[in-house]
């Protein structure tokens, strides 16, 4: 056997194992940080039990947990491949009537015993404990079915009960005093498949053993919300046993009261009967009346296969929290193999269910989950919905488990209800991960005295009201808050009560009569209700019910942040609380400007913009695991200087003049950044000066940056763009004939430029950088460039006029004189048309604009000497030119 032993806080542990400390002494539990502890057989042989006949009673094998701190624990047995595992109770949840649970028991096979059992722990000295078997014991003394016999058990006694069939249902309550008891039940050693199945599981790898400790009837609920274990999404069923304890019992499965997944309901139900049913799915169970579900694992060697592969583990049970018992904040230990306790469990899950409201505050070691969209596969680490209100997630806690962190803690606002367990071949082993158990019908409940809603842990000097819950009126109670005060009688109890609705049933809460209970001092009070019940069953008309209520100290909320910052600047807030002994949960910040209070979950630095000018006082409230929270911190003063105004302006055009114009509101100006967008200067591109030069590189736009400084260490920056002079090249002087028209060029390089030429006489635009002349007299032409910044360029550029001076004769003979009719400056007519003829009015040249002269030929021929005739056709007003033309050779 292994016990894991788990805390919120730091505790201090002893083990009393068998009457014999444990060797190592003292247990130091770190906070979250689970401990294993092997109850190794070889050294502890006085609490191992076998199988004796004549021997019913076994005194003092019992182990006894204590710590200074609430802990939880968690036990495990495992052996040759069986392996199991439950939540441990402690004393103050234990109750006086239980029902065993377990399953159909496989027969013995030769020599290995096999054996459906009940397992009772005494508490406390002589108590007398009834139990009514449903099956005939295996040992001597025989134990007929059905007939009840009683035993009585010290502090620290173990009754053992097994027969050869499922025990399931058997009753165990006691019968003097109220005193409370402790049960396990379940099988050394079981295989089943679901109903229905005819695979056997009776091969010897598909066996385990069953082990989980019962929850009292008192504890038992009336509503429960199941989610299929990882096996059940790969091929495998689970198998569900829901378990009556009162007669005329109504079981609804799924909103069905005739129906739970294809096995009838044969509603109502008498005390002590079991429905059995088989599923893949998520289930809402309830009832009228108290019942306690169990969920099973089913055999590895069932054949259930998922692509190809068999499903590992063997048969595993776990008793489940009914979903009016829920947690918070538990941590769990997944690991289940250590080198002295070694298993084949490979493989770690958790199951949680959850409202579907509260989804986005859970987490598991601090990661939170996403919802898997309605439709899509099964996937781990995602939740599920199972109806309108709840969902459940199955969360693979395998690669941090086997890596060497099994510890894992699962947090939530709205409160859930979880599984940890794990499969291996052959293996597997499961339980409840924390219970928060109480008493479903009759309870203390303290309540917080503005909001009126429970509360779990009080705070020092924090009032709160208190109230006990009771399923009959009383007409006697008295209280003791556990602070030495002793025993406060409320003399008359009718005036200090209402009657409400728990579960269903009609319930009395009566107020503590002093109305506001105050503790002054930290520490666990146990708190204690007497009343007299008119009409008991078993047990002592003076019924007590208690609570043990943790009250801590406050944390003390503090934190550092600079005094003074500027306008629009982050802000580092840096928590430095105590949580006196206990971890804090939550930060609630308060900036002063007027921003909602901030609440953060860690106490990470952190920054804030403060946006405005002004003073602010900031504050921060915290709050502890315990849920008691601070008072307000002392503000802290956070002066948010006004950003300096920033300005400049800068002179045209050449070597460039910038001036600084800017203002502090506070203090003084004292430095200047100047950037001017210029990487082509380079060391020239910055200037730290307050009135700086520039003369810019080539380039057409430049966004100059200018920050200042104030003597408070505030910042402003302003940006303006500039755009260089424009560089200007003109074209060369152009001749035109008298009628002519040519484009006149210019390059510029800039942007947003501007052109104007000079006059506009003769030109098709006057604004454009390449116009067409067609002057009608020699002309200078100035064109100007402007720039959007105003920097402008100029330039000149000569047109002169002709009249056309037409060749009478060429020789085109090759030796490169007058080859060719060439007429100067004709292609200015630019759309005139040339034609020449010959003697006998034949043509034999066409050209249009005249780009090439005519060199003599016709049709790629050379023509004979002579005279030849031409017709110019100028087509742009003017009168036609005609005349003769000599080819000579």
């Amino acid at each position: 056997m292994s016990l894991f032993i788990t805390s919120k806080v730091n505790a201090t542990v002893n083990l009393d194992i068998g009457g014999t400390p444990y060797q190592v002494g003292a247990i130091n539990l770190v906070a979250n940080q689970p401990k294993a502890i092997v109850i190794d057989p070889n050294e502890y042989t006085n609490v191992y039990i076998k199988t004796e006949n004549n021997l019913e009673i076994h005194p003092k094998k019992g182990i006894h947990v204590t710590a200074d701190q609430p802990v939880v624990v968690y036990s495990h047995i495992s052996h040759s491949a069986r392996s199991a595992a439950c939540l441990v109770y402690p004393t103050k949840a234990l109750g006086h009537d239980y029902y065993a649970i377990s399953y159909i028991q496989l027969a013995d096979a030769g020599t290995e015993v096999r054996s459906s059992q009940i397992t009772v722990l005494g508490v406390e000295d002589n108590t007398q404990i009834e139990i009514t078997p449903t099956q005939t014991s295996r040992w001597l003394p025989a134990r007929p079915a059905n007939v009840p016999f009683t035993i009585t058990l010290d502090k620290g006694d173990i009754y053992q009960f097994q027969s050869l069939t499922d025990i399931t249902g058997s009753r165990i309550r006691t019968v003097n005093g109220c005193k409370p008891f402790s049960v396990f039940s379940g099988s050394t050693k079981n295989g089943f498949c679901e109903l229905g199945n005819t695979v056997s599981p009776l091969s010897p790898n598909g066996q385990d053993n069953l082990y989980q400790q019962l929850l009292p009837v008192s504890a038992w609920g009336r509503n429960f919300v199941t989610a299929p274990l990882y096996n059940a999404h790969r091929g495998s069923s689970d198998i569900y046993r829901i378990q009556v304890a009162n007669d005329n019992t109504t079981v609804t499965v799924n909103g069905s009261t005739t129906n739970a997944n294809g096995i009838a309901l044969s509603n109502p139900y008498s005390k002590g009967s079991v429905i059995t049913f088989n599923s893949k799915s998520a289930h809402t169970i309830s009832a009228n009346n108290p019942i306690n579900v169990t969920q099973f694992q089913t055999s590895q060697s069932c054949a259930a296969t998922f692509n190809g592969s068999p499903v590992l583990g063997d048969p595993e049970m776990i008793i489940l929290n009914p979903i009016e018992q829920t947690l918070k904040d538990i941590t769990v230990y997944s690991a289940v193999s250590t080198p002295d306790a070694f298993t084949n469990i490979n493989s770690h899950y958790i199951n949680a269910i959850i409202k579907t409201a509260d989804t986005a505050t859970f987490t598991v070691d601090g990661i939170s989950f996403q919802t898997n969209r309605i439709g899509d596969p099964f996937a781990t680490n995602k939740f599920i919905r199972i109806n309108d209100q709840y969902s459940y997630i199955v969360v693979d806690v395998t690669a941090a488990s086997m890596s060497g962190s099994p510890s894992h803690r699962i947090r939530a606002d709205g409160g859930f209800v979880a599984i940890a367990y794990g499969n291996g071949f052959v293996e597997s082993y499961g339980y409840l991960a924390g219970s928060d158990l109480r008493n479903l019908d009759q309870f203390l409940q303290p309540e917080n005295a503005v909001t009126n809603s429970p509360i779990i842990n009080g705070c020092t000097k924090e009032a709160f009201k208190l109230y006990v819950v009771l399923p009959y009126k009383t007409t006697t109670l008295s209280w003791d808050l556990g602070d030495g005060q002793g025993i406060r009688t409320d003399t008359n109890p009718d005036a200090h009560y209402s009657t409400t609705t728990v579960n269903g049933q009609l319930s009395y809460k009566y107020r503590y009569f002093n109305d506001l209970v105050t503790m002054n001092a930290g520490g666990t009070y146990l708190v204690k209700a007497i009343a007299v019940n008119p009409a008991p069953i078993t047990c002592d008309a003076n019924e007590v019910i208690e609570l043990s209520l943790t009250v801590s100290d406050p944390p003390n909320p503090d934190f550092t942040v600079v005094s003074q910052t500027c306008e629009g600047s982050t802000v580092l807030f840096t928590d430095k609380s105590n949580g006196n002994g206990l971890e804090i949960t939550k930060w609630y910040w308060d900036f002063g400007d007027g921003t909602p209070i901030e609440l953060r979950k860690n106490a990470d630095p952190f920054t804030h913009e403060y946006t405005t000018a002004g003073d602010y006082q900031a504050t921060l409230t915290v709050e502890g695991i315990s849920g008691c929270q601070s008072s307000v911190s002392a503000p802290k003063t956070i002066h948010v200087i006004k950003l300096p105004t920033v300005d400049f302006t800068y002179a045209l055009c050449d070597l460039i003049k910038f001036t600084d114009k800017s203002t502090p509101i506070e203090g003084s100006i004292v430095k200047w950044f100047w950037d001017f967008g210029d990487p082509g200067s380079g060391v020239a591109n910055t200037s730290t000066e307050q009135h700086p030069s520039h003369r810019f590189s080539d380039g057409e736009e430049f966004l100059v940056t200018l920050t200042v400084e104030t003597d408070k260490g505030c910042r402003s920056t302003k940006s303006l763009p500039y755009y260089s002079a424009p560089t200007l090249l003109m074209g060369d002087d152009i001749t035109i004939l008298r009628g002519g028209e040519k484009h006149l060029t210019a390059t510029t390089t800039g942007k947003e430029l501007k052109y104007k030429w000079v006059p506009a006489t003769g030109l098709d635009n006057d604004t454009i950088p390449n116009p067409v002349a067609s002057p009608v007299e020699n002309t200078k032409y100035t064109l100007t460039v402007t720039s959007k910044a105003g920097c402008s360029e100029s330039g000149d550029l000569y047109v002169t006029v002709v009249e056309p001076d037409i060749p009478n004769a060429f020789s085109p003979n090759g030796d490169g004189i007058n080859d060719r009719w060439a007429i100067k400056y004709l292609e200015t007519y630019v759309r005139a048309d040339v034609q020449i003829f010959n003697r006998y009015g034949q043509k034999v040249y066409t050209s249009g604009q005249y780009l090439e002269p005519w060199d003599g030929t016709w049709q790629g021929k050379e023509i004979p000497v002579g005279v030849y005739y031409y017709t110019i056709e100028p087509n742009n007003g003017r009168k036609k030119l005609f005349g003769s033309i000599t080819l000579l050779r």
